[in-house]
């Protein structure tokens, strides 16, 4: 009996260890099935969320106009424009230029004979614009003529914060050579 009940223990302990092997087998096999689906959804999601940062990026793109056409659509408004309000609009650009700060596109109009006299480099007209600009201006068109290749505007600049009146009378004069190719000068006081 009792060689018996040691049989009947080796069994059941042979009977673990088999049931054992067999589950770590089921497991190992269940793992490597498992295992790279489970890897394939991750980089499956991976992959979309790069489409998806992609679509986005060239619906962005496609949106972004290009400097080119930017220019291009500009310039087709420019030319349907009468001749006073293309005046008035490149005068509005410069105007734009320095409440922006933006100094050097604003230098960049003055006519090349006008800087070297009056202003030399950009600092100097940069603490010029300083000095009598505002931050925000309102401007006045009072008069415009023509003489010749030359137009001649005459305007009223008030600071639109306190309504003060910076510059009475003051004269512009811009030289169109061709549509949104001009130059212009001002009165310096």
């Amino acid at each position: 009996m009792k060689k018996h009940r040691k049989l009947d223990i080796i069994a059941i302990v042979l009977t673990i260890i088999l049931l054992m092997t067999i589950c770590m087998n089921v497991c190992v096999y269940i793992y490597k099935i498992i295992s790279p689906l489970v890897q394939n959804k991750r980089v499956q999601k991976e992959y979309e969320e790069l489409i998806k940062q992609r679509d986005e990026q060239l619906a962005n793109i496609r949106k972004t106009k290009t400097e080119e056409e930017k220019n291009k659509e500009e310039l087709e408004e420019v030319k349907e424009m009468e001749e006073k309000k293309r005046i008035t609009y490149y005068f509005s650009k410069y105007i734009t230029y320095l409440e922006e700060k933006n100094y050097e596109k604003a230098y960049n109009l003055l006519y090349e004979d006008y800087k070297n006299n009056y202003f030399p480099t950009l600092e100097d007209f940069e603490k010029y614009a300083k000095e009598r600009y505002p931050d925000f201006m309102r401007i006045e068109h009072t008069y415009m003529s023509r003489q010749g290749d030359y137009y001649i505007l005459t305007v009223n600049i008030y600071n639109l914060l306190t309504n003060e009146i910076i510059e009475k009378e003051q004269k512009y004069v811009i030289k169109e050579k061709d549509f949104l190719d001009y130059v212009l000068s001002f009165q310096v006081r």
